[in-house]
């Protein structure tokens, strides 16, 4: 079976890293989505609530434990925000979403129905670039792509690029399978027996 690299799609709250993951599934089928956050929701990985942040602790190790059978198989889409949690072999591409206008990312936080302190939160950790630097921090940097989220015609842009890579990397894990189905193939058959002229 054809095992397909695992991706990590992060940023901050409100750049779009979900819509783009969500979207990017659906022109790559063989990809699919795991939203850590509903996850954590679902499953009650959290040790409770932090009020002031109005957002679950969470509780990493269950988590994990949990995700991991799933990252074995490949082909999974990772949407969350915090990209330092997760074990650095789970994922061969890195994609952090920014978003470079404050007004539109504080517009889309409001929308969420996000109070004033969290909102501000978020938009100042944009501004400061906190999660690209927690992603280069705890991975090889080669595998990191920064993507500007800000206008509609960016995601269109976003979309279509991963999209074009997951599919390129489809195409070419695929290959590389039936050349090696192929191989063993030819290894197993008989080998015909050499006919000598007495």
């Amino acid at each position: 079976m054809t095992i397909f690299p695992n991706i990590l799609i992060t940023g901050t709250p409100g750049t779009g890293k979900t819509t783009i993951a969500k979207k990017v599934c659906e022109l790559v089928p063989e990809y699919s989505v795991i939203s850590v956050g509903a996850l954590v929701k679902e499953h009650g990985f959290h040790t409770g609530r932090d009020e002031e942040l109005d957002t679950f602790v969470l509780d990493e190790d269950p988590l994990l434990d949990f995700m991991e059978p799933m990252m074995s198989k490949g082909g999974i889409i990772v949407d969350h925000h915090d990209p330092v949690i997760f074990p650095e072999r789970w994922f061969e591409l890195i994609y952090v979403i920014r978003c470079d206008s404050t007004e539109v990312h504080w517009d889309r936080l409001e929308a969420r129905k996000y109070h004033s302190f969290k909102i501000q939160q978020n938009v100042e950790a944009e501004i400061h670039g906190i999660i690209s630097d927690e992603a280069h921090e705890s991975y090889n940097p080669k595998i990191i792509f920064e993507l500007l989220n800000t206008t509609e015609g960016h995601l269109e842009r976003n979309v279509v690029e991963i999209s074009r890579e997951l599919r390129g990397i489809v195409i070419e894990r695929k290959e590389e399978d039936e050349i090696m189905d192929k191989e063993e193939e030819d290894a197993l058959k008989p080998r015909k027996k050499q006919a000598y002229d007495k």
